[in-house]
């Protein structure tokens, strides 16, 4: 063997010493992360608190009782209400001083839930004679018999503090 052909030997031999490893080695590929995980399944009693909760947003919506509708938003941070009416998505973000004022003045958010010429949530909760709303999702509430709406229409919750407020509001008018 000449000096000649002992170079490459060489080279990579050194390359193997400078890297540290004998030979390339191969990995397994990491599996894809998930984007969104899903929220862990809630629990018998959560399911129940839950609905306790639903049940008691629409036995205020039903009986106008804007006091005790209140006390089913956050008492600190806010909640978003949604309007799937035509292409274009509006959204507004509120506070619980919004909501109290509102109910208050009996103007802005009393309107789109107690008395909007025939479009309220209220409305919706008459035509259904009150029946309670079906779960259209892990933490959403759609109006009963009504499957084609429960896209445009629902109430969606949160816990905050241990107990299950409102955390978004959507239906099909500004």
């Amino acid at each position: 063997m000449t000096l000649k052909s002992l170079v490459p030997v060489l080279a990579l031999l050194l390359g193997f010493a400078l890297t540290g490893c004998a030979a390339p080695e191969k990995t397994a590929p990491e599996p894809p992360a998930k984007a969104n995980p899903a929220p862990p399944a809630l629990t018998e009693g959560e399911q129940k608190a839950l609905q306790y909760a639903m049940n008691r947003f629409v036995a205020a919506l039903k009986a106008s009782d804007t006091s005790a509708f209140a006390t089913l938003f956050p008492q600190r941070g806010v909640w978003t209400f949604q309007s799937t009416l035509g292409e274009a998505e509006a959204r507004s973000v509120h506070s619980l001083f919004d909501l109290r004022r509102d109910l208050a003045e009996r103007s802005g958010l009393y309107e789109s839930f107690f008395e909007g010429d025939g479009d309220s949530i209220r409305d919706f909760v008459e035509t259904t004679r009150g029946h309670p709303w079906q779960r259209s999702g892990e933490q959403q509430f759609s109006p009963p018999d009504l499957p084609d709406i429960k896209d445009l229409m629902f109430i969606r919750w949160r816990q905050e503090d241990g107990l299950w407020v409102v955390d978004a509001v959507a239906a099909p008018f500004a």
